[in-house]
């Protein structure tokens, strides 16, 4: 019981990542979009650099900014998730993520 008492703070982010992977899964047209979108080496190599930015980010941020390098990491993965919906037309699921993202991690 405990640990569903401190994990339902997570259940947004759950359902919306659960919504979000089944809208693409049943669309033929989306699945072809993403094997395209990463079968591209340029966007492979830049999404593999993103990800080891931001992990530099949060685990070895300078003293006096981590906070702020933190909460600008977040918002440009925010920033990168919502091109991504967009470029596969998930255009409800951006406002879902917005609002998600602006309610949960606004503590930072």
């Amino acid at each position: 019981m405990d640990l569903i008492a401190t994990n339902v703070n997570k259940l947004p982010f759950v359902f919306l990542i659960f919504t979000s992977v089944l809208l693409v899964v049943i669309n033929e047209k989306k699945i072809k979009k993403v094997v395209n979108m990463f079968s591209n080496k340029i966007v492979v190599f830049n999404f593999i650099c993103i990800v080891l930015f931001s992990l530099y980010n949060f685990i070895y941020p300078p003293f006096l900014e981590s906070k702020l390098r933190k909460r600008v990491t977040i918002d440009a993965i925010l920033g990168l998730i919502v091109a991504l919906f967009s470029y596969l037309d998930l255009k409800s699921a951006i406002f879902w993520i917005i609002w998600v993202v602006a309610y949960y991690l606004n503590k930072f």
